[in-house]
């Protein structure tokens, strides 16, 4: 499958229509902690989603898609904690993680995986995003953001 290409310098900001997204990259050490530092080829960084529903859900599909530098590494959790919201069902894909939960209680959750840096360069991260499938009037963006692998 193609990455997704997008034109330098298009921002997206981040969107909050009834559910709220952010997101982080964290590299992990040999002890899979995170650390601070530069990504590099080979390092194993941790991708963290923090999600706020103001309300009930149904039929919830988080899309996270990955900048094309990372891979996804689906063999397990960054520092072997499991996320807050345990999903019904997930997919690593070769350029996106996604999640699906048929019933979303209002409240915060924290969902976390494992990618690789497998490039060197400087690229857009493009906004992740949720949905409620049955009614995507009620979404949430992440912003985009620039991740750089040595």
């Amino acid at each position: 499958a193609a990455f997704e290409i997008r034109p330098p310098g298009t921002a997206q900001p981040r969107q909050d229509e009834g559910f709220g997204l952010q997101r982080s990259y964290q590299r992990l050490d040999g002890e899979n902690q995170p650390c601070g530092g530069e990504l590099a080829v080979g390092d194993r960084v941790l991708v963290t989603l923090e999600l706020s529903a103001q309300k009930r859900a149904r039929y919830v599909v988080v899309d996270d898609p990955l900048p094309a530098i990372l891979e996804p590494v689906p063999s397990g959790f960054g520092g072997g904690e499991e996320p807050d919201w345990m999903w019904d069902f997930h997919e690593f894909r070769k350029d996106r993680v996604l999640f699906f939960a048929d019933e979303l209680p209002a409240g915060n959750y924290k969902l976390s995986y494992c990618a690789r840096v497998r490039a060197a360069g400087a690229v857009n991260a493009p906004s992740g995003k949720v949905e409620e499938m049955y009614h995507p009037q009620r979404f949430g963006l992440t912003g985009t953001q620039t991740l750089e692998g040595k």
